[in-house]
């Protein structure tokens, strides 16, 4: 994110809601929207595709994201918003989704907007980014990030789709194209690292490299994560000591993952969810991340009754804010979670390291000395 002194500004008045209960904090990494919980995948490691199924009548709720679009457009916080991430389920499956995305274009600042992909849909996918690099402004940009768990069968099986990776690898030939085309679009990528693919991460590397694709790992999580109705991940650490030196050997890795690793899958930083961040679910349900969606207990409003900034500044979120400070889940250090808590430490670090003369940082304060 550039170093403006709307930034600056902005993580000092963050760190003041968070240590005094005010000002009212502004999200200043960015906003994720959840577009579907449907999903035509059956991942090992999550189970967002379980929700409907345990609930049927629930798919009914998802708000249409041309009501979703309204409530961004009228919202005075998002218009001081320049990235919003769009996820799922499968984003792709959602009805409107091309049309919402080049409304959210045109919304003040937004410079960026990424969205979140199995890569299975491959004619809806290509043909909605075809249409969205064609109107949008080419200064803006587009990313569309495409999980791969493994090549071949490997990626087939963790994802529970026969012929899933031929689908993605169809996904990625036909998206190289519009790249080709469209200097302001990018092709991403992202592998959760589980037991079933420890072994297999380099030639996920390779595949990345060879395809010029920017890829990053995650770590797969516990159930709170995954939004699920079930167990999805066994209680406890999942990787052998083993494990961890072949996850410190990747990169790209996630900034403070070495002391993530060492600490016994520790976050090394206090979370800003809440503040620098937050979550707007298919339901409209607004959370302080992503990774608290659907935990009743967090949920600061819903879009469908109230707007976003009257939820934002509300007695219940400042309520909220509070209970997330202590979130129980201490383990969560991937992703979307560690980019916008690092938004908010990095420019203190940088100021602390210009006062002090480049004597000291925030991280060196803390004990974190070399975090990367």
């Amino acid at each position: 994110m550039k170093r403006s002194p709307f930034l600056i500004y902005s993580v000092l008045k963050n760190w003041l809601s968070y240590k005094f209960g005010f000002p009212e904090p502004t999200p200043i990494g960015y906003v994720i929207i959840g577009v579907t919980y449907s999903c035509n995948a059956k991942c090992g490691m999550c189970g967002i595709y379980d929700i409907y199924a345990h609930n049927p009548d629930l798919i009914h709720k998802e708000l249409p994201l041309s009501a979703v679009l309204a409530r961004l457009k009228e919202s005075s916080l998002m218009r001081k918003i320049s990235h919003i991430d769009l996820t799922g389920g499968e984003p792709f499956l959602k009805e409107g989704l091309k049309d919402f995305i080049a409304g959210v274009f045109e919304l003040k600042n937004i410079k960026l907007v990424s969205i979140n992909t199995n890569g299975l849909l491959t004619d809806s996918i290509t043909g909605d980014c075809e249409y969205i690099l064609s109107v949008i402004n080419p200064k803006k940009h587009f990313s569309v990030s495409i999980s791969i768990d493994g090549i071949g069968d490997i990626h087939d099986r963790i994802r529970g789709f026969p012929g899933a990776f031929a689908n993605v690898e169809n996904t990625i030939s036909r998206l190289k194209i519009l790249r080709g085309r469209h200097a302001n679009f990018k092709i991403r990528s992202n592998t959760v690292i589980q037991p079933e693919n420890i072994n297999f991460l380099n030639a996920i590397k390779d595949y990345w490299s060879n395809h010029g694709i920017e890829g990053a790992y995650s770590l797969a999580q516990d159930t709170f994560y995954t939004h699920s109705p079930r167990k999805t991940i066994p209680d406890g650490v999942i990787f052998s000591r083993e494990d961890i030196e072949k996850i410190k050997a990747l990169n790209p890795k996630s900034k403070g993952s070495e002391y993530y690793l060492e600490h016994n899958f520790t976050r090394p930083l206090h979370c800003f969810a809440g503040y620098a961040a937050v979550f707007i679910d298919p339901l409209g349900d607004v959370y302080p991340c992503n990774f608290l969606a659907r935990n009743e207990e967090y949920a600061i409003g819903n879009i469908r009754h109230e707007a976003i900034d009257n939820i934002w500044s509300s007695a219940n979120a400042s309520f909220i804010r509070a209970k997330a400070r202590n979130c129980p889940y201490k383990s969560c250090w991937n992703g979307c979670e560690v980019d916008q808590t690092t938004v908010q430490y990095e420019p203190m670090d940088k100021l602390i390291k210009v006062f002090s003369f480049g004597i000291t940082g925030y991280y060196k304060i803390k004990g974190l000395d070399n975090f990367r």
